[in-house]
């Protein structure tokens, strides 16, 4: 689902809700995220999403993180990405911090 592409000078190239409450495990992520973004993986379905996302400023919306937990997959995007900005629902703590904020609701 992608909403509001180019409205917001913060996420010109879109803000995209990834949901994850399908996901049964952290494999799974990549996969839906590309499904999110209308990518195909051509070589590694990782790689090719950061590439993809290196130079994008956007906004993700990931809904349900509390099934998986896969911080590290966050980090990487935040690294290879900077300018993409990660929003995560969860109904547990992610641990992750990074250039932001993090609070927690539960």
């Amino acid at each position: 689902m992608k909403s509001h592409s180019g409205c917001n000078s913060h996420s010109p190239d879109g803000v995209y809700l990834v949901l994850l409450q399908p996901v049964q495990s952290s494999d799974q992520i990549i996969q839906t995220t590309l499904n999110t973004l209308n990518l195909t993986a051509v070589e590694n379905p990782q790689s090719d999403l950061l590439a993809y996302l290196q130079d994008k400023r956007l906004l993700l919306v990931v809904d349900n993180f509390e099934h998986v937990l896969e911080v590290l997959l966050l980090a990487h995007i935040l690294s290879a990405a900077p300018n993409v900005k990660i929003l995560v629902t969860s109904r547990n703590r992610c641990g992750c911090r990074r250039n932001g904020y993090v609070w927690s609701m539960a």
